[in-house]
């Protein structure tokens, strides 16, 4: 009888082991419904991410700007530039990035605002291309934004000092308005 209850008990542990595992793999009772939560979840942050922007973001002359993320390929400290002779004005001269030798814009003098004193930090964000890369030379970095579509906005007409055509948007973030640039424009791959 002894063995009889024994067996019997480990037989109920195998099984509410069996249980366990279950309820925690997702086969068990309510592992379905907790999967089909979970997918749920999932796919709601899924189309939540989707409406949204990430938003590398920098400043110019005290202007709060951002570019699309996946436009930044990294993010260097100033470099020693190599002027070109008699090239437009919004080239400061070539970057030597690891062997490749990249164009650096100046964001400043793209957008018309004041040039940054030649003694001024600066920093540079590598931007890609399907031609390849080319260097915008901003004052500082700021952070990595998530931002919803939907509080998009176009330029405003009355929005004076900016070439508006560079850019895509606007946006107010923590009573600060964001400019979303277009970098092809910026960089003259656009008209």
């Amino acid at each position: 009888m002894m063995e009889t209850s024994a067996a019997n008990l480990r037989s109920a542990e195998e099984r509410r082991s069996t249980d366990d595992r279950r309820s925690t793999d997702g086969t068990g009772p309510g592992g379905l419904e907790r999967r089909q939560t979970e997918d749920r979840r999932g796919s709601v942050a899924d189309r939540r991410s989707q409406n949204n922007l990430h938003l590398a973001t920098f400043y110019a002359n005290g202007e709060f700007f951002g570019i699309r993320v996946e436009r930044v390929q990294e993010i260097i400290l100033a470099q020693e530039r190599t002027p070109v002779p008699k090239s437009d004005r919004i080239i400061r001269g070539l970057v030597n990035l690891r062997g490749q030798i990249v164009t650096a814009i100046d964001l400043r003098r793209v957008l018309g605002l004041p040039d940054l004193d030649d003694d001024q930090d600066h920093v540079n964000l590598i931007l890609n291309f399907a031609d390849g890369v080319d260097s915008l030379q901003v004052d500082e970095i700021g952070d990595v934004m998530e931002v919803s579509e939907q509080k998009i906005e176009p330029p405003p007409p009355s929005m004076t000092g900016i070439d508006k055509r560079f850019v895509e948007g606007v946006c107010k973030l923590d009573g600060k308005l964001l400019l979303i640039l277009d970098v092809d424009r910026l960089t003259g791959r656009v008209d």
